[in-house]
């Protein structure tokens, strides 16, 4: 009876321990003989078939697939040098969307000339391989460089692309040649192939949280777009992913085109609680559980936290964390955590 009683209370603990994950999700590492330095700026959709996709920067883009949001299977690199027809180097911030049965992949990308634009290419699987559907980038803003696009369909089918001014190509003569990014919207054709509206800038850094008096630059990037209740949530990343007060924040209006109003009481996910445990935690993506009855933001946090320099500030590692909607329309992330959190809803622990 006594052994008895050790394998059941084992396999109670066995089935908790199995039924918790820890943050982070993901680290840098070796998978299936990649060498993977960091792990930054990921996202997140889910396929019709309920499997969940992952993209992450790095040369090709690393794709990893999973079904519970926790477990995650490396696909290989999704974009090879090869296909790409301009660019070159500083492959950014990859995104995919799912048109009729082809898959989009819109990213930001550079020339020898390091300014950055944003490219999109094609394929007929989620994990590859894409193949630019043009010579030139989709947006080229000249000498002012753009970063992290984002996509978003609404309800009416009106396709719309989000994308951050590179804050490096980006002087601003109001601040003193200082330099920000902001994030601008254009309205796009369903299959990302031509632009239908002129640029129009949404947001910039503002808030007191989004300053250092100490900088000369200022960010607001890492797009992402919620509709919930007739009402647009902009969550945005601000302050630089070097250092551990990078954070989120987010602001509503209306309309996918704004104008959008700020939450007052931004930065919604930041180190603040753990300074000593978390940097950094930014640039993210938002995506439902596998039962749609929970939120989820999965984002980048800092590997090396208290040890930040210009040598180690851009190896990062993968969180996911709980996001809720309040009583009053307001977005709670609860975390960041460190500590041992439930699976998303409906999960299944082996992962199939």
């Amino acid at each position: 009876m006594k052994k008895l009683i050790l394998l059941l209370l084992s396999l109670f603990f066995l089935t908790i321990q199995a039924q918790t994950y820890t943050n982070p999700i993901l680290k840098p590492g070796k998978y299936n003989g990649k060498k993977i330095s960091t792990m930054a700026d990921p996202y997140v959709f889910k396929d019709t078939d309920g499997t969940y996709y992952m993209y992450i920067t790095s040369n090709g883009y690393p794709c990893f697939t999973s079904r519970d949001l926790v477990n995650w299977e490396f696909k290989g690199d999704v974009l090879p040098s090869k296909n790409c027809k301009w660019a070159v180097k500083n492959f950014w911030a990859p995104e995919v969307i799912k048109i009729k049965d082809k898959y989009y992949l819109h990213y930001t990308a550079s020339r020898a000339d390091d300014i950055k634009h944003i490219g999109v290419a094609v394929s007929d699987k989620p994990t590859g391989p894409f193949k630019d559907v043009d010579d030139t980038p989709f947006i080229d803003n000249g000498n002012k460089g753009s970063i992290d696009s984002h996509v978003f369909v609404d309800d009416d089918g009106k396709t719309y692309m989000y994308y951050s001014n590179a804050m490096s190509t980006n002087p601003v003569k109001e601040l003193g040649g200082k330099r920000r990014s902001e994030i601008w919207v254009l309205e796009v054709s369903s299959d990302l192939s031509k632009k239908l509206s002129t640029p129009k800038m949404l947001i910039y850094p503002e808030q007191a949280w989004e300053f250092s008096p100490s900088e000369n630059d200022y960010w607001n990037e890492g797009t992402v777009i919620i509709k919930h209740n007739n009402l647009y949530y902009l969550m945005f990343s601000a302050n630089c992913f070097c250092g551990d007060s990078y954070s989120l924040g987010y602001a509503t209006s209306t309309s996918p085109t704004g104008p959008f109003k700020k939450y007052e009481k931004n930065p919604i996910l930041t180190n603040q609680l753990l300074p000593k445990k978390v940097s950094g935690p930014g640039h993210h993506t938002v995506v439902r559980s596998p039962d749609d009855k929970e939120w989820f933001c999965i984002y980048h946090s800092h590997v090396n936290v208290g040890k930040l320099n210009k040598k180690n500030n851009g190896v990062r590692q993968i969180n996911i964390d709980r996001m809720v909607f309040m009583p009053d329309g307001s977005i709670r992330i609860i975390g960041p955590t460190i500590t041992p959190q439930p699976y998303p809803s409906c999960h299944n622990i082996a992962g199939q």
